[in-house]
């Protein structure tokens, strides 16, 4: 709400010039269901200028599940309204991935992650619907770790970690990649506690003018 009161506090110079006709003069309650429609439009994927954008979107989609990249939470957003089936795969899909990340970045050792990795991949069921994607997500995120400074910096063995010097240094983000999917766009989501979250975000950090859960 705090958002859409910044966006409309200039309501009293556009109604109160006098050039201004009656007919342009807007209520608060227009503005606000104007605004929340543009926001409630960039999250749905609604906000394209030719089908030939939306298949494009849709085909931009399809190449990042194939790859197993990360998506941003517009696309999620999108799949979620036109295809509920392929969304909840999607969502695994996208779990997965945040799992594998977060257990890789509490590893220790070259050997350790490469043990995360290959229990990541052979815990993919055969009869997963999702198989291929899981596959792609699961070499995506270990292909982004082994490239990163992080992982190169990690000792070989457990046996090479007893014998160097402790660093109370904390891991640089590995996945810098994945954290700039989001930047310039106002939705995001994460997995919490409470599940998959997609929310829209205000000027304010930490502000959220709509959320949606799996």
């Amino acid at each position: 709400m705090t958002l859409i009161l910044q966006r409309i506090n200039n309501i009293d110079l556009i109604n109160g010039n006098p050039e201004t006709k009656p007919s342009e003069k807007k209520s608060l309650a227009q503005i606000k269901a104007e605004f929340v429609k543009g926001i409630m439009d960039k999250m749905h994927g609604d906000d394209f200028d030719s089908e030939e954008e939306r298949q494009a979107f849709e085909n931009k989609i399809q190449q990042k599940i194939k790859s197993g990249a990360k998506l941003s939470a517009k696309e999620m957003a999108y799949i979620r309204r036109t295809n509920p089936y392929i969304y909840q795969q999607v969502v695994r899909v996208q779990q997965r991935r945040e799992a594998l990340k977060e257990q890789l970045k509490h590893c220790r050792t070259k050997e350790e992650a490469q043990q995360v990795m290959s229990n990541a991949m052979t815990s993919i069921s055969d009869k997963d619907p999702a198989r291929d994607a899981m596959i792609a997500a699961v070499q995506n995120v270990s292909q982004q770790f082994r490239d990163s400074e992080a992982y190169q910096k990690l000792p070989d063995t457990e046996e090479d970690l007893k014998k160097a010097k402790k660093s109370d240094s904390p891991m640089e983000d590995p996945f810098k990649e994945d954290a700039e999917e989001d930047d310039d766009s106002i939705v995001s989501y994460s997995f919490g506690s409470g599940g998959y979250q997609e929310a829209v975000t205000g000027t304010t950090p930490g502000e959220a003018v709509f959320q949606a859960g799996a």
